[in-house]
């Protein structure tokens, strides 16, 4: 996979997965994530933002830590950089991120072929539990 022409990538993964750091950036977001009342809701959002972190280093090559993350007053977190868009349900966490507009929305579906939605077996790393598209610039 030439990582160096993806324009969008989506990655569905399920959690709890291991995470070597458990800090989040921007600190804000940490807070909010903290702040969150109900459990299950905060593991979402905590693992969907890990996802997110790891996505943005392994297939762009963008740490986190190094660009600008805000959340608008419509609560809606963004970055000058990329787009992306988050998701979670049960116990699946989804993120997509492009440089075009991307949204992602995760639902629970049964009898769904997932290698039928996958546009290239090839583009699956063995890593993530789900690659649903990749698309080359």
């Amino acid at each position: 996979m030439n990582m160096e022409k993806l324009s969008s990538v989506v990655i569905i993964k399920k959690f709890p997965f291991f995470v070597w750091n458990k800090k989040i950036y921007p600190l804000e977001r940490e807070l909010e994530i903290k702040e969150c009342k109900n459990e299950k809701t905060r593991n979402e959002k905590f693992y969907v933002w890990k996802l997110l972190q790891k996505t943005l280093k392994k297939y762009f090559g963008i740490d986190i830590k190094k660009i600008d993350i805000k959340k608008e007053d419509n609560g809606k977190w963004t970055s000058n950089f990329f787009k992306f868009s988050l998701s979670h349900s049960k116990d699946l966490v989804a993120v997509g991120i492009s440089y075009k507009e991307i949204g992602v929305d995760i639902q629970e579906r049964k009898n769904v072929d997932i290698k039928r939605l996958i546009k290239n077996e090839n583009d699956v790393d063995k890593d993530d539990d789900v690659l649903l598209s990749i698309k080359e610039a």
